[in-house]
């Protein structure tokens, strides 16, 4: 499971999603729509990897968000979320690229 946050801080909790920016998202999810990339179109939404999903299919996603980077979206935060457990924190990791 694994989720964009255009935001510049990593987002831990549903005010911090709250912030992202949803014209910014408006053109992630479009920039992958034209490239055959089917994205949740939500700051809430996940999308999910499966054993469907055939390696090209990933290298394939990853270069179309690679061209949303270069294209000039800017700062993306991703959120990769984890089974939360007692004690291992808000159940994600995040990376800003």
């Amino acid at each position: 499971m694994i989720t964009f946050f255009l935001v510049a801080e990593p987002v831990a909790d549903y005010a911090a999603a709250k912030k992202s920016g949803t014209r910014r998202l408006a053109a992630f999810f479009h920039w992958l729509l034209e490239r055959g990339i089917y994205w949740p179109a939500s700051q809430f939404g996940a999308a999910f990897v499966s054993a469907a999903h055939s390696a090209e299919d990933i290298a394939r996603t990853a270069a179309a968000i690679g061209g949303v980077l270069r294209a000039g979206l800017g700062r993306v935060m991703w959120s990769l979320a984890a089974p939360r457990r007692p004690g291992n924190g808000p159940g994600a990791r995040g990376l800003a690229v």
